[in-house]
């Protein structure tokens, strides 16, 4: 980019500070206008622009407070809990001081979509300039010094419109795969559904006679940069397994913190706690570590893993698992009382059935899923080059 100008945030941005109306007054919220943001929005949105809030104040709670109205097209930042979710405002609104806003001191020649992407490259700096013992905050005058490029705006219209066409392909991929997950569960609801409600009947049976369990207590293996990969309970999402955190334990270890057995491929995997009721599937078979507050199911003859996986997942089956959990705290169950807990067993060839879905489905998801990861590094490799002046 050519004429590029470097200025500071406080260079080319008024920059406001939010607030909280006083909630111990109704008059301030309800049936409020105004939309209010806070982080907590703007950690939901999967846009770039924010139109919705989960809560609103009154035109008196605005008047009555710090509260600023800030016009469409300014940016808005969290700078703490966390520091750096980024929207640009669809519309007037106001928002509270976990917030700023960004207002360009000269609109006709700053394109928000521009800054707003570069802002995005500037979260790890955020992050460094915040302060804080309970949690990080970058203040008001802190976040004026960052600094930022700005083209002419001929230039930061081109770059803004190629950065928001690979957005929208890398959002609209995200959206398939979310999709595709959903469809599973509303494959299984429509099998196995009447199952569940008592409307056809099979045989019920306790967990622990669908399956062996294998938990693992005692001394903590030692951690290590590399070795044999540890599955703790943060890897266990809803349906399965996150490679993040990445955690190893040194290879020495693993015999004697696996003596209670082996993870094999498809067994099902659960967690007791922190969080309670993730289900996952190991599904394919690797050399793992399974980690404290995970029971490994390893499915009996009239089970597929499949099967028994989403069923424990099903709102239903949840609902009971809650029901025998326990803990003032974090809520958790114990491995006899995850035991008692009770499934529906339909025929096998229904099972096996769903299973031939599953499967069909999941080499379509590792498809998209590919896709998904092209897409996010051609979007990152974008972004690099429009700050480096390489895209036009």
């Amino acid at each position: 980019m050519n004429d590029v100008k470097r200025v500071r945030i406080g260079d080319a941005f008024d920059v406001e500070t939010g607030s909280t109306p006083s909630t111990a007054v109704p008059e301030y919220w309800e049936d409020g206008k105004i939309k209010w943001i806070t982080p907590f929005d703007l950690g939901r949105l999967s846009s770039t622009y924010i139109r919705q809030t989960s809560r609103k104040i009154t035109e008196k709670g605005l008047n009555n407070s710090s509260a600023k109205l800030v016009p469409a097209n300014s940016i808005i930042i969290s700078t703490r809990a966390p520091i750096g979710y980024l929207a640009i405002l669809a519309e007037s609104m106001a928002f509270n001081q976990g917030c700023k806003a960004l207002l360009p001191k000269e609109a006709d020649s700053i394109e928000p979509l521009f800054v707003y992407y570069q802002l995005k490259t500037k979260i790890g700096e955020m992050n460094r300039l915040g302060s804080g013992s309970t949690f990080k905050e970058i203040s008001k005058e802190k976040l004026l010094t960052i600094e930022i490029q700005l083209p002419p705006l001929r230039t930061q219209n081109q770059v803004a419109r190629i950065l928001d066409k690979a957005d929208a392909a890398r959002e609209k991929r995200r959206q398939a795969n979310q999709l595709t997950e959903q469809f599973l569960q509303s494959a299984f609801l429509d099998m196995f559904g009447d199952y569940l409600n008592g409307r056809r009947k099979c045989t019920w049976k306790s967990t622990k006679d669908v399956a062996s369990f294998i938990d693992y207590r005692g001394k903590t293996p030692r951690k290590s940069a590399f070795g044999i990969r540890l599955i703790t309970a943060k890897n266990v999402k809803e349906g399965h397994l996150s490679d993040e955190p990445k955690e190893y334990i040194v290879e020495e270890d693993f015999e004697e913190w696996m003596t209670r057995g082996f993870p094999r491929e498809n067994d099902v995997l659960f967690t007791t706690e922190a969080p309670l009721g993730n289900v996952a599937k190991l599904a394919k078979f690797e050399k793992v570590v399974v980690g404290q507050r995970i029971i490994t199911l390893q499915p009996r003859e009239d089970v597929t893993s499949d099967y028994l996986m989403f069923c424990l997942m099903s709102k239903a089956i949840q609902a009971e698992i809650q029901r025998r959990s326990g803990g003032s705290t974090a809520k958790g169950i114990r491995s006899k009382e995850f035991a008692q807990v009770k499934i529906p067993i339909p025929s096998f060839s229904k099972q096996q059935d769903f299973a031939a879905l599953v499967e069909k489905t999941e080499s379509l998801r590792a498809k998209q899923k590919e896709s998904e990861k092209e897409l996010e590094n051609l979007f990152n490799s974008l972004m690099q080059k429009a700050f480096k002046g390489e895209l036009v």
